[in-house]
C-alpha cells in the first residue's frame, strides 16, 4: 500500500496536507513492475500514474513505427493528457528497471483536479507541453493556436464581440463579467474569425466563477476547453472540440474555377460554367471526426473526376 510520505515525496504532491493524502493514496492502486513488463499499451483505458521507484520508457507508433518518445525517472507522473482529452492511451509504457507506480482512475483524477489549485496547474502546464513534444515527434506541420480571443455568445461568434482578446500560451487574463444564461464558449485566433473552437451551449448561472483553460487538441490549430468552476462543489469540466479543419487540392489540370461544397452529408467538388454550376465529383456520407484535419484530393479529368478524403492527423 501506498502511504502519504511515499506520495510526498513526489514535487508534484509534496504540500498536499496528511489528511489529503490519506484519502488520496486509499485511492490509488500500487503497482511493482519488473523490467520489460508494460503498464499500459496505446490505446488502453488511461489513467494518472504517479512514478515512486525506477525508470519507464513511454513508446508509441509513428507513421508505423513505434518509437521511444520519453523516459521518465522516479519521483514523476505522467498520464494526464489522454484523461484531459478524453481520449484512449497515446502512448504505451514499459518499465526499464524494477519500478513502482501509484494508478489513480478518471474519477479520482478529476476530483483532485478540481479542488487542488496546485495540482490542476500544474498538469495544465505538463499537458501542454507533453502534447507539443508528442505532435512534433509524429510530424505535426501545423502551426500552435497562437493568441486566442474568447467569445461567450449565444449564436455566432462573427456576430459577437470577443470578452477576452489576445490571450497568448500561459498567460492568466483578468475577469470579465457576462450575462448568465445559455452561452457558446468560442475561441478564434486572436484578430481574426479563424474559428479554432465553438461549443454546444453551456449553461452559466448567476454567481459563478469560472475559469476557462485552453488545452491542446489532435487536430493542429484547434483546441479543446477545460472549464474549471470554482468553490467547494467546484467541478472541471472538459469541453472537446465538434470541429474539423478540410482543405482541397486540385490535380486536374484542365479543371477552373473550383469550388469545395460541404452540406453535411454530401462533400461535393464542383466548378462553375456558363450556364450555371456543373458538379463533377460527389464523396457521398463521408465521416469527419471532431478534432480531425483533413485533406479531399481531386483528379482524374473534368469528364471522369474522382474525389478522395484524407485524414492527414
Amino acid at each position: 500500500m501506498i502511504t502519504a510520505p511515499e506520495l510526498r515525496s513526489v514535487p508534484l504532491f509534496a504540500g498536499l496536507p496528511d489528511g489529503e493524502s490519506a484519502t488520496l493514496t486509499a485511492r490509488m492502486a500500487d503497482i511493482r513492475l519488473r523490467a520489460g513488463e508494460w503498464l499500459i499499451r496505446e490505446g488502453e483505458q488511461p489513467s494518472f500514474f504517479i512514478l515512486l521507484d525506477g525508470a519507464v520508457e513511454l513508446r508509441k507508433r509513428v507513421h508505423g513505427i513505434e518509437r521511444r518518445i520519453e523516459v521518465f525517472r522516479a519521483p514523476n507522473f505522467f498520464g494526464e493528457l489522454p484523461l484531459m482529452l478524453g481520449s484512449p492511451a497515446i502512448a504505451s509504457v514499459r518499465a526499464m528497471e524494477p519500478s513502482r507506480a501509484a494508478q489513480l482512475d478518471y474519477a479520482a483524477f478529476s476530483e483532485l483536479f478540481t479542488q487542488c489549485e496546485t495540482f490542476s496547474t500544474e498538469l495544465t502546464r505538463s499537458m501542454t507541453r507533453r502534447f507539443a513534444q508528442l505532435r512534433t515527434l509524429a510530424g505535426e506541420k501545423a502551426p500552435d493556436a497562437g493568441a486566442v480571443d474568447l467569445y461567450l455568445t449565444t449564436g455566432a461568434i462573427s456576430s459577437a464581440a470577443a470578452i477576452i482578446t489576445g490571450t497568448g500560451y500561459g498567460v492568466t487574463t483578468g475577469s470579465a463579467e457576462v450575462t448568465s444564461g445559455s452561452l457558446r464558449v468560442g475561441l478564434t485566433a486572436s484578430g481574426t474569425q479563424d474559428t479554432l473552437f465553438q461549443s454546444a451551449p453551456v449553461s452559466f448561472t448567476d454567481g459563478q466563477g469560472i475559469t476557462v483553460v485552453v488545452v491542446p487538441s489532435l487536430g493542429g490549430k484547434l483546441a479543446n476547453v477545460v472549464l474549471l468552476t470554482a468553490g467547494a462543489s467546484g467541478s472541471a469540466t472538459l469541453l472537446q472540440n465538434p470541429l474539423a479543419r478540410l482543405k482541397a487540392v486540385n490535380g486536374i489540370p484542365d479543371a477552373v474555377g473550383l469550388n469545395f461544397k460541404a452540406d453535411g452529408t454530401t462533400y461535393t467538388i464542383t466548378y462553375a460554367t456558363t450556364g450555371g454550376v456543373t458538379v463533377i465529383a460527389t464523396l457521398t456520407n463521408a465521416e469527419l471526426d471532431a478534432g480531425g484535419v483533413y485533406t479531399a484530393y481531386l483528379f482524374g479529368t473534368p469528364g471522369n473526376a474522382q474525389v478522395k478524403l484524407v485524414r492527414d492527423r
